[in-house]
């Protein structure tokens, strides 16, 4: 976990959205909840927050 709370990973990924699974190789996860793309971060918590 990054301290903003973010899960950062990298592998070979198979991630489950909304729209069916996606095959990645790095990702940023959402710690906070407050993303618009889940699971994925898109800034607009913490993160976005520390500038």
């Amino acid at each position: 976990m990054h301290d903003d709370g973010a899960l950062h990973l990298r592998g070979v990924l198979e991630v489950a959205t909304a729209e069916g699974p996606r095959q990645e190789t790095r990702v940023m996860f959402c710690g906070c909840g407050r993303t618009a793309n889940r699971p994925y971060c898109d800034h607009s918590g913490v993160c976005g927050e520390r500038g």
